[in-house]
């Protein structure tokens, strides 16, 4: 399982969270140029979509 989280900032708060979200199989993170910080946790590889 996957977990992705988009951030305002990183203080680790839960009111700094954009948005957040456990995939399973292949997935798609939009990341806005106001977000912070992107992190995951138990991902594949991400890759850069144009």
């Amino acid at each position: 399982m996957c977990h992705c989280e988009r951030s305002k900032d990183s203080s680790g708060g839960l009111d700094s969270i954009i948005a957040n979200d456990n995939l399973t199989g292949q997935g798609v993170a939009t990341i806005k140029s106001s977000d912070k910080v992107f992190k995951t946790a138990g991902c594949q590889v991400w890759v850069k979509s144009r």
